[in-house]
């Protein structure tokens, strides 16, 4: 698919759906439009399969600047969404052992990150 496509349908997307969310590392932070979404996985333990859920921001991968500099999600950086009078603060972790805390798009237009909420301000 080309990438003015992706981009194209990336754009109609956070128009429909996209909320204001805030990226953090450390204290620098940047400000995106993100597309809520929800990534489950299976994980085989000794006691059984158990399921793992990760609450999921999809955001333009160029719009994550920091100072100056195009990241990539690391683990423990953390995304704080408001919502009402509550700020909810979601922690970028990989969402089960041997899966990445974010996937690209084929494109590498869009960023889908993986997190849990750990906090409510």
């Amino acid at each position: 698919m080309p990438n003015d496509l992706v981009t194209g349908l990336m754009n109609t997307l956070q128009g429909f759906a996209g909320q204001t969310v805030t990226y953090h590392r450390g204290d620098a932070s940047v400000s995106v439009t993100a597309v809520p979404g929800r990534s489950e996985y299976e994980v085989d333990t000794e006691y059984g399969i158990e399921r793992s859920y990760a609450r999921d921001f999809i955001v333009e991968a160029a719009d994550l600047i920091i100072s100056g500099s195009t990241i990539t999600p690391q683990r423990g950086d953390l995304i704080k969404q408001t919502v009402g009078d509550d700020v909810l603060v979601f922690e970028v972790m990989a969402p089960a052992s041997g899966v990445d805390c974010y996937n690209l798009d084929q494109t590498g237009t869009s960023t889908r990150i993986h997190t849990k909420q750990v906090d409510t301000e």
